[in-house]
């Protein structure tokens, strides 16, 4: 992975995808999982913060939600990182990735091999 070629977008098998990274070099790629998002559609539930871009829920002023947070129907974290370097490297983000299950501990497993597998392709180019 230690060159300029980059995976072009994103690739998503179920809730894990592969995503390159920006801005970052140690890191090639970063690999998030979708989950739900339980704020979207809820804005109503939820008191406007004036002059601000938050809200807060109507029993607790003190805990308050970006607007941003009510708009996309997915949220995701990251589960672990892939390294930029000849010999790269699966770096996790503590146990998430331990922690999948069923389809999704699947799913990570296919996004990795694709991601490393594509990098090797590309490699035999050079």
């Amino acid at each position: 992975m230690y060159h300029d070629r980059e995976l072009k977008k994103r690739k998503r098998i179920g809730n894990v995808a592969a995503s390159p990274m920006n801005g970052d070099d140690r890191y090639a790629y970063e690999i998030l999982f979708y989950y739900p998002n339980p704020y979207y559609g809820h804005e109503k539930d939820y008191i406007k913060v004036e002059g601000m871009d938050y809200y807060h829920y109507p029993d607790d002023p003190y805990c308050r939600v970006h607007s941003g947070c009510f708009k996309n129907p997915e949220s995701c974290y990251v589960l672990a990182f892939i390294t930029n370097a000849e010999e790269p490297d699966v770096v996790s983000v503590g146990l998430r990735p331990w922690e999948l299950s069923g389809s999704d501990d699947i799913a990570f497993r296919e996004i990795l091999k694709y991601c490393f597998e594509y990098e090797y392709e590309n490699n035999d180019e050079e």
